[in-house]
């Protein structure tokens, strides 16, 4: 399945979308673990 770059509403690509939702993710987690067990 493979999308054309001409049509891509959006201003980030999937791919930097993914990471920066990843990193968040995991950031929230750290931030919740650290603390529950201050």
């Amino acid at each position: 399945m493979m999308i054309p770059l001409a049509v891509q509403p959006e201003p980030l690509p999937i791919s930097a979308t993914a990471t920066v939702v990843l990193i968040a993710s995991l950031l929230l987690v750290v931030l919740w673990v650290a603390y529950l067990y201050r």
